[in-house]
């Protein structure tokens, strides 16, 4: 599951959800809890989602697996590319949740 999609799940469930998740590259742990308004709080505080693609394919099959939460380094800059991505950048906790909120809140009829 790509972390807009997980992010989304609160505004989808109305429910309050948390997401663990880790850097790939340090291994460190991330975690986010959204509740069901989308307020969230993310733990380490310069934790992010990276955004790529994988190929120029369709969206479905290109870009949901690299969709990662990832830690932001020193002024915000990431380390060097996850290999084979494509066009990486990061999006901040609170976007990602509020775009997850948008595409996912009514999905269930809500």
């Amino acid at each position: 599951m790509c972390a807009i999609d997980a992010l989304g799940m609160a505004a989808m469930l109305a429910t309050a959800i948390e997401v663990r998740s880790s850097d790939p590259a340090s291994g460190e742990p991330i975690t986010v809890r959204v509740d069901a308004d989308g307020t969230a709080e993310w733990w380490p505080a310069d934790a992010v989602v990276l955004a790529g693609r994988l190929s120029t394919g369709p969206s479905y099959a290109a870009c949901c697996r690299v969709q990662l939460l990832r830690l932001a380094r020193e002024r915000g800059v990431l380390p060097r590319r996850p290999r084979r991505v494509r066009g990486h950048h990061p999006i901040p906790i609170a976007d990602a949740v509020a775009v997850g909120g948008t595409v996912f809140g009514k999905a269930l009829g809500g």
